[in-house]
């Protein structure tokens, strides 16, 4: 019994882990491509 729970717990916790995951690297590539389209806004406004 004891077992299973664990099992469900830590079945749970790694969802959750996976999902935090995935978010930081969606939020981190998003970031990179903001920052790409504003440095290319930037040289082309400015050129």
């Amino acid at each position: 019994m004891l077992k299973n729970a664990l099992i469900k717990i830590f079945g749970s916790v790694a969802k959750l882990f996976s999902w935090v995951i995935l978010v930081i690297i969606v939020t981190f590539i998003l970031g990179l491509v903001l920052t790409f389209v504003l440095e290319f806004l930037l040289i082309v406004i400015f050129n």
